[in-house]
């Protein structure tokens, strides 16, 4: 009797291990297949796309992701239709990226969603926080830009090139600088 509770004990340990060796296996195989194989150079656009699809990412038809991009945390991101994403973008998925329908990203633009509170002075990076970017209908992120997290830019917006984004923007506006204000309205 005893035999056998033990071997059902065992057993049951083995099975919580084994699902979190296969949580941890799938976070690992979802990261090769984002940010190794679909970021080849080689990969052709629409497979690209659909094995972003296959990882749990979202994205709209007609939506074009060039390659080295990288994908990076656990939360998959939302492209709208028509979109085109150029080549080594970084998107820092901790929490949710939303990008609106016919969306122009640049080359080498970076979407951050997780920062941290300061800290004390032995540690000034202090309690990790993860919050939401999202990208309205219409707008262009010009060349390098950088988005940080909690940002929202409204529909329409242009963001010049090498801006940093450090509060929301309203919509239909040409946003320049470090960190980007508002030029013109569009």
């Amino acid at each position: 009797m005893r035999r056998r509770a033990d071997c059902r004990r065992s057993i049951a340990y083995i099975a919580v291990r084994m699902s979190g060796a296969r949580n941890a296996l799938g976070v690992h195989l979802r990261n090769v297949l984002v940010n190794v194989l679909s970021a080849n150079y080689l990969m052709p656009n629409r497979l690209r796309a659909r094995l972003l699809r296959a990882c749990g990412n979202s994205l709209g038809a007609g939506t074009t992701v060039k390659s080295r991009c990288t994908i990076a945390g656990d939360v998959p991101i939302r492209v709208g239709s028509d979109c085109f994403i150029s080549y080594q973008c970084v998107f820092d998925a901790r929490a949710p990226i939303v990008i609106g329908d016919r969306v122009n990203v640049a080359s080498g633009v970076t979407i951050l969603t997780s920062t941290h509170e300061i800290g004390e002075r032995i540690k000034r990076a202090s309690t990790p926080l993860r919050q939401p970017v999202s990208i309205g209908e219409g707008c262009w992120l010009g060349s390098g830009v950088t988005v940080l997290p909690g940002v929202s830019v409204g529909e329409g917006c242009v963001v010049a090139a090498g801006a940093v984004v450090a509060g929301d923007c309203a919509a239909d506006g040409l946003y320049a600088g470090v960190p980007a204000r508002r030029v013109r309205d569009l």
